[in-house]
């Protein structure tokens, strides 16, 4: 048995150093490798502070159509608006952009009724998934204001635009550990496909995986838990960031109102029990202390969960194991915006439809 400075036991350590070596300049180089790849063509993979992290890539196939030039879930738009037109913005997350095709999406429904009623409306699609209301402004100044538009929807999803706010902007994360949590993390969760590409939608299809799903209700659920000791300065940041799109549509002469999204478990009471959810909720805070920040911003505002938690019981209204609506969610959500905006409580200054 050799001691530990005898030959053979130098010659494992030399070949155990070799390896670790070896590792250590793999990974050094994969994450040089991924860093410029990031940086010549940037992908949602990786950790990033940047509001377009998740923004779709121009002219991507979505379902049974493609994504416009600014890779948005929206047809393309002219840079200068036709004369007469009046032109409404919707900015948002991914409950903007959608999860069901393009024409079966609340932005869209919600444009082809108010031109059916007889206005020159357009209403253009700006949504991005995982960006919240501290992005709007900048999404605002960088994509909407070119547009030229009249009037801009913010809206606001209750599930997760209080539990996801970025507590540090400038994570660093190496980008090696970011694909291997996709990988081996994020990819796993899904039933189907991460991607709409071009695939045949299915209403009643499952995203993620009933276990994946509960994970994710459960975590942004504290927002619904009245000894949440996050919430107050995290409804600061959000009366914030409202305010700084309140102030730039002011400064343009742009009319601003705000929708508040509701949540699955919001509208549906059996949810928290299916998911074994051990607190207490209050599913009305968060909608009480927005309005009460939306009233004292002065900003004109309409809260869909009433409207949604009276149809929850006759007809389904988000995808299986998904937080985002299904089709019949965004009709609902369409005709009840269209019905606020044409009895004139948003007051946007929509035109008036013909006599």
């Amino acid at each position: 048995m050799s001691r530990a400075g005898s030959p053979p036991a130098r010659r494992r350590w030399r070949r155990f150093g070799q390896v670790l070596g070896v590792l250590l300049v793999c990974l050094v180089a994969g994450e040089l490798s991924l860093r410029v790849a990031q940086y010549l063509r940037p992908s949602f993979i990786f950790e990033s502070d940047s509001f377009l992290r998740f923004r779709g890539r121009p002219h991507a196939p979505n379902y049974d159509q493609r994504l416009n030039s600014q890779g948005f879930n929206d047809r393309e738009r002219l840079a200068e608006k036709p004369a007469g037109v009046y032109r409404i913005l919707a900015l948002g997350d991914s409950f903007v952009f959608g999860v069901v095709p393009y024409r079966g999406n609340f932005v869209t429904l919600l444009e082809e009724r108010l031109v059916s009623s007889g206005r020159a409306v357009e209403a253009i699609n700006l949504g991005i998934p995982k960006t919240n209301p501290e992005d709007h402004p900048r999404l605002l100044a960088t994509y909407g204001l070119g547009l030229d538009p009249d009037a801009v929807l913010q809206l606001v999803y209750v599930g997760n635009d209080f539990s996801d706010l970025r507590v540090m902007r400038r994570r660093l994360t190496p980008y090696t550990l970011d694909l291997a949590r996709l990988l081996f993390g994020v990819l796993p969760s899904y039933e189907g496909s991460v991607f709409h590409r071009q695939t045949l939608y299915q209403d009643d299809a499952p995203t993620f995986s009933a276990r994946a799903y509960g994970d994710m209700v459960r975590r942004h659920a504290v927002v619904f838990d009245p000894g949440w000791d996050g919430f107050r300065w995290r409804l600061d940041r959000l009366r914030l960031a409202l305010r700084r799109t309140a102030e730039i549509c002011r400064e343009r002469g742009l009319s601003l109102a705000v929708i508040l999204l509701p949540a699955e478990i919001q509208v549906d009471p059996e949810l928290a029990g299916r998911l074994k959810i051990g607190w207490r909720l209050d599913s009305e805070r968060p909608n009480r202390a927005l309005q009460e920040v939306l009233r004292e911003e002065d900003v004109p505002h309409l809260d869909l969960l009433p409207a949604f938690a009276a149809a929850a019981g006759e007809i389904r209204l988000y995808k299986p194991n998904d937080s985002h609506w299904n089709l019949a969610g965004n009709r609902l959500a369409a005709e009840r915006i269209y019905d606020w905006l044409d009895g004139g409580g948003s007051g946007l200054g929509l035109p008036p439809g013909p006599d």
